[in-house]
């Protein structure tokens, strides 16, 4: 029997609920097939159009949004620490890169 894990999205806890039936052949088959090498990061496709710019900032507040002409961002990041954005702080590379991938992200 094959299994995709694609195929499970929401269903994941049922399918492991079932799977602890299966004789234990079975379910090392599907632990390979779920653990085979995933796709390198930048190989998925862009979440919107490529057309769409960089954001000068990454918007924390509703007056930032207004400011870049959005409604709503994809990705809110909630953090304790200031914002700057500049490669040395970890809020700021998540979103670029999530933002590179066409992401809306708000911090």
């Amino acid at each position: 029997m094959t299994v995709n894990a694609v195929a499970f999205p929401l269903h994941l806890p049922l399918l492991c609920r079932m799977v602890l039936h299966w004789p234990l052949n079975s379910r090392l088959r599907l632990i390979n097939q779920l653990m085979d090498t995933p796709n390198p990061l930048f190989s998925y496709p862009h979440y919107r159009a490529p057309f769409e710019k960089a954001a000068p900032f990454l918007p924390m507040s509703r007056k930032g949004m207004d400011a870049l002409g959005w409604e709503a961002c994809d990705i809110v990041l909630v953090t304790g620490d200031a914002y700057v954005d500049h490669p040395s702080f970890g809020m700021a590379l998540i979103g670029r890169l999530l933002e590179a991938h066409g992401f809306r992200i708000g911090i």
